[in-house]
C-alpha cells in the first residue's frame, strides 16, 4: 500500500468513528431546555389528580366514601390541582395543550397553506354526493357508503 491509501483509509475511518461518536457526544439531554423536566412532572401530577377525582366521584356515588370525607377529599384534592395548574402557568404551559408556547411558526412567504386551503375547498365543491342521503361519496363507488344506495343510474345520467 502507498501513503495516499494509508491516508484515505485512515480519513474514512475517522469520519465512521466520528459520525458513530457523535449520538453519544452530543446527546438529548444537552439540548432540552431544563423546564422540560418540571413540566412532564406537573402535567404528569396533574393527569393523577384527575383520575383521583374521578375514582373519588365513583367512590361517593356507590356509597364507599360518606358525604363529609367525601367534601373533605375533594376539596383537598382541588387545592392541589389548583396549585399545579399555578405552577404549569408560571411556566407558560397549559395542562391541556402541551405545545402551546412553541415558538409561532414563521409566515407563509409563497402562501402554500392558502394554496393548499384553496385545492381543498375546491375539491369539495366538486365532490359527487349520494343523491339519497347526499353524503360524499368517492369517484368509483358503485354503491353508497352511508346508505347502500345503488350509484350505477347516477354514471349514466350523469
Amino acid at each position: 500500500m502507498d501513503a495516499g491509501s494509508i491516508l484515505l483509509v485512515l480519513a474514512l475511518t475517522i469520519a465512521v468513528i466520528a459520525i458513530i461518536a457523535r449520538p453519544f457526544v452530543f446527546s438529548q439531554e444537552n439540548q432540552r431546555d431544563p423546564r422540560d423536566h418540571a413540566i412532564s412532572a406537573l402535567r404528569a401530577e396533574h393527569e393523577q389528580i384527575l383520575t383521583i377525582l374521578q375514582e373519588m366521584e365513583l367512590d361517593h356515588v356507590m356509597g364507599k366514601i360518606n358525604d363529609a370525607d367525601y367534601q373533605a377529599l375533594r376539596q383537598e384534592t382541588l387545592e392541589r390541582g389548583a396549585d399545579v395548574l399555578r405552577k404549569l402557568d408560571d411556566l407558560g404551559m397549559t395542562a391541556d395543550d402541551p405545545r402551546k408556547m412553541e415558538a409561532p411558526r414563521e409566515p407563509d412567504p409563497l402562501g402554500l397553506e392558502a394554496k393548499i386551503e384553496q385545492e381543498i375547498a375546491k375539491r369539495r365543491a366538486t365532490a359527487r354526493t349520494c343523491s339519497e342521503c347526499g353524503k360524499p361519496v368517492l369517484e368509483g363507488d358503485l354503491f353508497c357508503s352511508n346508505c347502500g344506495h345503488s350509484l350505477n343510474h347516477e354514471e349514466a345520467s350523469a
